[in-house]
């Protein structure tokens, strides 16, 4: 019995001291965060590691929508893969700033994202018929997921929006296949 103690003792402190650990890859420092600066709103990845911050994918429908997906990576870079009914066909990159990806980062936190159902409807029932906006986020080491298919909240809505606008402006270059 008090073998079995002591191991479920050292167990417990070799969970707890790994538990906020950023960054452990080979040649690079371990980063040890309290637990209080682990959960904030820490926007940037660890660092040398290029990671997927956000991603926005429409699904089609039994009519023109549009079928399309994006993901936004830390260092900078945005793909762009057109399926159907979009003007961008194929795949696309095009480049962001840093200030760009922490302006979206900001929207959706004033959009509430972070606190938003993963699921819309919230009954668990989605129409058959309508896309689905799919998005992900990342704040500091967690992802966030939200399928929008109908009966999304307003906030959800105009961070949408906002988000598709801010994507019109960019500029795409094509990727040769």
């Amino acid at each position: 019995m008090r073998i079995f103690a002591g191991w479920l003792i050292i167990s417990t402190l070799s969970i707890l001291a790994c538990s906020h650990r950023i960054g452990a890859e080979a040649g690079q420092a371990t980063v040890v965060l309290p637990a209080s600066s682990a959960a904030k709103n820490d926007h940037q990845p660890a660092p040398n590691k290029r990671v997927k911050v956000a991603s926005l994918r429409r699904t089609p429908c039994f009519g023109s929508c549009p079928v399309f997906a994006v993901e936004v990576w830390s260092d900078g870079q945005v793909t762009w893969q057109g399926e159907k009914n979009v003007a961008r066909l194929g795949a696309y990159t095009a480049h962001v700033p840093a200030a760009w990806i922490a302006e979206l980062m900001q929207e959706a936190e004033q959009s509430g994202f972070f606190q938003l159902a993963n699921h819309y409807p919230t009954n668990g029932r989605p129409v058959p018929d309508l896309p689905e906006t799919i998005l992900t986020l990342r704040r500091g080491n967690a992802e966030h997921h939200v399928t929008d298919n109908a009966d999304a909240p307003l906030g959800l809505l105009r961070f949408e929006r906002y988000w598709q606008e801010k994507l019109e402006m960019l500029t795409w270059k094509r990727v040769a296949q």
